[in-house]
């Protein structure tokens, strides 16, 4: 009985040990502590049950021997009690401290393994920063000069540089969605959403790959009409973005085709067929692994990190779903997906329930505040593209001074400043405006910490909204007029 109870706990501890999450950690110490307390519940059980036989079989040897044999059946007592009994016991101790014992060093495992998951999470977010921090200005003065360059061959330089910098931004996005599944910590929205919308844009962001490439990209949506969903478009846009852009990728010539169809037993059915290289049977069995990508060429060729797959499907298996794969080398791949997802009676799409479009006044006043020159550099010239002239702060100390008076409609704050960092900035701004009567200065947090639990820090911390770095036109353009919709400071256009 010993011994199986030690495999069992070699097996849990094993469990701790190989414990992708902070979750799986728990659950296999709780088993541990619930496996220890109920054997020793179960021990302390039978050694009640010896004793009561014991003593039982010894009173009724004395009830029925002559006085004279009670010395000997003391005696005999005795000797079950010493040769019987107490090894038991000692027995029992001795298993109850290696069962204690285990369950501290499983306990210090699973303490160990979740300091090397949060550091490791700490790394990841520091080095989010520092990636987006430089390609903030890349990507940001490349935006502008593509929308002021007029010669043919500055715009395809200006191509290049934008394409090369956001395929940058997609491998780093993809190590940040990696390590959100691989800690089990991506949330979903159930929302409604229309997948011809969906189509749509899928549309939109992948033809010019595509075109480029000479291959004909195909939609199936006639099924939907206006017909809704609930669920999360931003995720199932992600996942089909990483499969036309996987088939785009390993399609030389043909086209892709992308079908999405209601499935009869209620749901969606999302099948994106190519044309391209193919895959082998056991190149498949390894397409989901994280880092893997179907053969070791691939990467030379085509590049990437081996993670859009192994996300679509960890995505996909969250959301409850099962993911199939047809392949044949040199015959193409489709790639089915199916998402138990529940209809709705259609309604009003959000762009039509917003046909009043609040316009930016060119004369509203922006503090911009920004420790770096080329960051301050490029908000200026992505405002003046909106026709808005901002002010300038060179950090978080400047910015105080500047809204002493407060004379700001708008604030757009980063937060990682050497002198004064942008939450603490903007909480002595708010308190100023609170001691002297004013209205609190909308506020938004321009940064290159864009992390799920980040962004719900500044929020928390009264920010009214979020716009990542690298800084895009549309993004930041779609958060100013939301807040100047909500202050009242906007005039509403047909």
């Amino acid at each position: 009985v010993l011994e199986a109870r030690l495999r069992l706990l070699t097996q849990k501890t094993s469990e701790i040990a190989n414990a992708t999450t902070d979750l799986d950690r728990e659950f296999a110490l709780s088993a541990i502590r619930a496996q220890t307390r109920s054997d020793l519940l179960v021990d302390l059980d039978t050694l009640f049950q010896l004793h009561q036989r014991v003593l039982s079989a010894s009173l009724h040897l004395a009830d029925s021997a002559p006085l004279l044999l009670i010395p000997v059946v003391a005696l005999a007592f005795y000797a079950i009690w010493r040769w019987m009994i107490l090894p038991l016991r000692a027995r029992e101790q001795k298993a109850l401290d290696r069962l204690k014992f285990s369950e501290s060093a499983a306990r210090d495992l699973a303490e160990t393994a979740s300091s090397a998951n949060h550091a490791k999470s700490e790394f990841l977010a520091v080095m989010s920063h520092e990636i987006r921090t430089p390609m903030n200005g890349v990507l940001g003065i490349a935006e502008v000069l593509d929308d002021t360059v007029e010669d043919p061959d500055q715009r395809e330089l200006i191509a290049v540089l934008r394409d090369s910098g956001e395929t940058l931004m997609k491998i780093l996005n993809d190590i940040l969605d990696f390590t959100r599944l691989e800690a089990g910590k991506v949330q979903f929205d159930d929302v409604p959403f229309a997948p011809r919308s969906l189509a749509d844009r899928i549309r939109i962001a992948q033809a010019p790959l595509a075109s480029a490439k000479g291959l004909d990209l195909e939609f199936s949506v006639d099924l939907l009409e206006d017909r809704q969903w609930i669920g999360d478009p931003h995720r199932i846009f992600q996942i089909l973005t990483n499969i036309v852009s996987n088939a785009i990728k390993f399609t030389d010539k043909g086209s892709i085709f992308v079908s999405i169809a209601p499935v009869a037993h209620g749901g969606l059915q999302l099948q994106i067929s190519d044309t391209g290289i193919g895959m082998e049977e056991d190149e498949i069995a390894r397409i989901f692994d994280w880092f893997v990508q179907a053969d070791s060429s691939t990467a030379r060729r085509y590049g990437g990190t081996g993670l859009g797959m192994s996300i679509v499907y960890r995505l996909v298996e969250a959301m409850q779903g099962g993911v199939h794969i047809d392949s044949e080398p040199g015959e193409g791949t489709v790639v089915t997906i199916t998402l138990p997802l529940t209809e709705i009676e259609a309604q009003p799409e959000e762009a039509e329930q917003a046909r009043d479009v609040v316009s930016i006044p060119p004369d509203l006043k922006i503090l911009v505040v920004d420790d770096i020159e080329t960051n301050l550099m490029v908000s200026e010239m992505i405002l003046g593209r909106l026709g808005l002239k901002p002010t300038l702060a060179r950090g978080g100390r400047e910015a105080i001074e500047l809204c002493a008076d407060g004379g700001f409609d708008l604030l757009l704050l980063d937060i990682s400043m050497p002198d004064v960092d942008g939450i603490t900035a903007l909480d002595v701004i708010r308190q100023r405006d609170r001691s002297t009567g004013r209205s609190p200065t909308p506020a938004i947090a321009v940064t290159a910490n864009a992390l799920a639990h980040q962004v719900g820090t500044y929020l928390d911390a009264g920010f009214d909204d979020h716009v990542a770095k690298p800084i895009n036109m549309a993004d930041l353009a779609q958060s100013i007029s939301r807040l100047v919709a909500r202050a009242g400071l906007g005039r509403r256009a047909a």
